[in-house]
Parts: C-alpha cells; sequence; structure tokens
C-alpha cells in the first residue's frame, strides 16, 4: 500500500571497499511519496584523526520533485549487523522534508574503517546492509485522495451552505453524539 504511514526497507551495498560515489536504493512509496536510502563515503576535514573517512548515511523523501511539498517523518537507521552476537548500529532522525531540504541524515553514521572491519561484524562478502524504519505524517502540497486513505469524503458545498457542512462534519466526529443518533429507531 503506497499510502501507508511507515514501513520499513533495506538496501545492501555491494562492493563496499570500493565506493566512491554516493548510492541509492530503490524507492519506496510512504504516503504517496518516493523514500530512498542514500549512502556514500564522507570525509572529515579534521586533520589530527588518522582515519577520516566516515559512511555517510540519509533518508531521502520526494527528491525528483521541485514543487511546493512538505512532509515530517521520523525515522531509525540502522547498519545490519552480518555476524551473530553483533549488535545493529542505530540512530534516530525527525525532520521536515521538503524540495529544497529532501534528505536528512548524519554525514559520519560510523567510521568508515569500523564499517569495513570484518571483526566489528558489520561487512561481510564487500557488502553491508542498511535498513530504515520511517513514519510519516500526511504530506501537504501534493495530490491526496482522502478518500482512498481516510474512508472520507467530505460534503459539497451547494453554494452558501458551508458553514452547515462544517457543522454537520464537526457533530459526525462527536462520538457520543454519532453513537445517540445511530442508537435512534428508524
Amino acid at each position: 500500500d503506497e499510502s501507508r504511514a511507515e514501513a520499513t526497507f533495506r538496501f545492501t551495498g555491494e562492493n563496499f571497499s570500493k565506493v566512491k560515489e554516493t548510492q541509492l536504493s530503490p524507492p519506496v512509496f510512504i504516503r504517496n511519496l518516493p523514500w530512498k536510502i542514500m549512502a556514500m563515503p564522507r570525509h572529515n576535514p579534521n586533520a589530527e584523526r588518522p582515519n577520516n573517512k566516515s559512511l555517510g548515511f540519509f533518508l531521502q523523501c520526494n527528491a525528483d520533485s521541485d514543487s511546493s511539498w512538505s512532509c515530517s517523518a521520523s525515522a531509525e537507521l540502522r547498519l545490519i549487523p552480518q555476524k551473530d552476537g553483533v549488535e545493529t548500529f542505530n540512530r534516530k532522525i525527525q525532520h521536515i522534508f521538503y524540495s529544497k531540504e529532501n534528505d536528512w541524515g548524519f554525514a559520519h553514521f560510523m567510521p568508515w574503517h569500523e564499517v569495513g572491519d570484518p571483526q566489528k561484524g558489520f561487512i561481510k562478502d564487500d557488502k553491508i546492509t542498511l535498513e530504515v524504519y520511517v513514519n510519516a505524517d500526511a504530506p501537504h502540497g501534493v495530490a491526496w485522495d482522502s478518500k482512498k486513505h481516510t474512508g472520507y469524503v467530505g460534503l459539497k458545498n451547494q453554494g452558501a451552505t458551508c458553514y452547515m457542512n462544517s457543522l454537520l462534519q464537526t457533530l459526525f466526529f462527536t462520538n457520543q453524539l454519532r453513537k445517540a443518533v445511530y442508537q435512534m429507531p428508524t
């Protein structure tokens, strides 16, 4: 269901030791928006550290759209171990994604040498597995079929009836009143 509010998805990065460019997962649709895992090598300009390369790990939303949209989401970014007895390494984010800021995450998720060390347990056969759990609110500024997602369609304005329509909708969502109306004999 592309309109679901939450999902967990994975991406396996192959040839990890040779990665030089940004890698993107195939899109997974949540709230009818395409979400991707984005991973890349990042360099820390701090020359005092001998191993200044890190794994950059981000969540990307609706990157190909230039329109005015936004979607608030919380997520957990996870590096999945490939070895028994090793715990998943994870970090959480919360962000309002929009066209000018469509990815969020960590430029230095974990030091590159730790990810690539087989003893740490996150790499096997030069592959790593990244996972993201996303929980997104309904987006703003995109086409949204309310009946498909909520089962409700609202009321059509028949000309100066908008105040009555809003009152009827408010009364409908007053649980005790709605139950009382449903229990009335017909």
